[in-house]
């Protein structure tokens, strides 16, 4: 998917998790956003702090209907079509994969058939892994999908130990570690170089396969129970703020909370573990190492949480600023954040994050994106919740 270098697309013709997602291999998404929903293209310049008044503005739309609005509207614009794109991509490489693994003798063409599939579905749950509350963090269907952050020796170490240890995974992985069990694991299977250990030429094709029919399976299977369960009430939780919420306000820091909390997870668990303190980095703790997905898995998350705070191009976080706060001007330097940042991003189309580390002139460029990820986190962690009144946990990154 290009997400990095074309002028933003018509974003009001398609869903947004849907077009985030549309080119995910030529690398055309969005440089710029610019405006609220619906606005004009900007260049990119230095985010400003505007002077947050003592007496708060009164916009159009009162705090209640704007509660009411952006609740209903990050459900049926962001949340369910992540975790319906998740689970769709899901059934895909699980019926891919039962169709390379029924292959006698599987080429090297059939195997990266397969691993474009996980590539694909890889994207797609790096916007549903925004979204880090509710059944999917309750159940722990988080971290079976994707064990992270753990060392790219240490998840292959765990990977062998496991198919050392048990030949017939038809009935899943029950209590078994929760790293062996999500797509990393069976990145790992698909992509690792080693002729002995590939899915095409190991003498334990076999077991190899039944442990990737059932990695696709367990996440299949869990995408499923999630969206069933936002189906079956707690999307109408969030919206109402009952149930797991004390109110409509509530459930809105909830979802500010892990907003902000994943973007102290690219910054710091995505770029600055992998840094390091110096050349050559340690690419060893990059997410998505070995299929070098780590900058289209950061393009995305990105993309992502900016459709979020757009509240999918319908009603968002930006509408509230401007129609219930009347504070354009927030939105603007907010915009002009996520211009910048989307314009460092579209800086690094042509480079790997593996290679990135390991150069001076790349580092640069990093930490240059960092500074960005800090300067958006800024203002919507002063002016921005300030002006709202919506206030959500901070320093919330324990790992994931």
């Amino acid at each position: 998917m290009n997400l990095f270098s074309e002028p933003r697309m018509a974003l009001h013709t398609l869903r947004p998790i849907a077009l985030i997602l549309a080119g995910v291999f030529s690398f055309s998404f969005l440089s710029g956003c610019g405006g609220s929903s619906g606005g004009t293209d900007t260049t990119p310049t230095t985010p400003t702090t505007p002077t947050v008044p003592t007496t708060p503005t009164v916009g159009s739309l009162s705090v209640k209907d704007g509660l009411t609005k952006l609740a209903a509207s990050l459900v049926d614009n962001t949340i369910l079509p992540a975790y319906q794109n998740m689970y769709s991509a899901a059934k895909k490489l699980e019926s891919n994969s039962t169709e390379f693994c029924a292959l006698t003798t599987p080429s090297n063409t059939d195997l990266e058939k397969l691993k474009q599939t996980w590539r694909e579905t890889n994207l797609a749950w790096q916007a549903a892994r925004t979204l880090k509350f509710g059944p999917i963090a309750e159940t722990f269907y988080y971290s079976r999908v994707q064990f992270w952050p753990i060392s790219a020796s240490k998840l292959a170490l765990d990977v062998e130990a496991a198919l050392a240890e048990k030949s017939d995974f038809s009935e899943g992985f029950g209590s078994q570690k929760h790293q062996i069990q999500g797509l990393p694991a069976m990145e790992y299977v698909l992509f690792n170089s080693d002729p002995a250990t590939s899915l095409v030429g190991a003498q334990d094709k076999e077991n190899r396969c039944g442990y990737v029919k059932a990695i696709t399976r367990n996440v299949s299977d869990i995408m499923e129970d999630t969206l069933l369960q936002w189906n079956s009430g707690y999307a109408q939780s969030f919206k109402d703020g009952s149930g797991d919420f004390d109110s409509k306000k509530h459930a809105l820091e909830k979802f500010l909370t892990i907003w902000f909390e994943y973007l102290e997870i690219i910054n710091d668990d995505k770029l600055k573990a992998p840094l390091g303190i110096g050349i050559p980095g340690k690419p060893d703790l990059l997410e998505s190492a070995i299929s070098l997905s780590s900058l289209d898995n950061i393009a995305v998350n990105i993309n992502t949480l900016f459709a979020q705070y757009q509240g999918g191009n319908e009603f968002g976080f930006d509408d509230y600023l401007t129609q219930v706060n009347d504070r354009e001007d927030v939105n603007t330097a907010l915009m002009t954040a996520f211009d910048t940042l989307l314009a460092n991003v579209n800086g690094l189309k042509n480079d790997t994050l593996t290679d990135l580390i390991k150069t001076d002139e790349g580092r640069v460029k990093l930490q240059e994106l960092r500074k960005a990820i800090t300067e958006l986190r800024t203002i919507m962690s002063t002016d921005f919740v300030q002006v709202t009144d919506l206030a959500p946990g901070f320093n919330t990154n324990d790992g994931d």
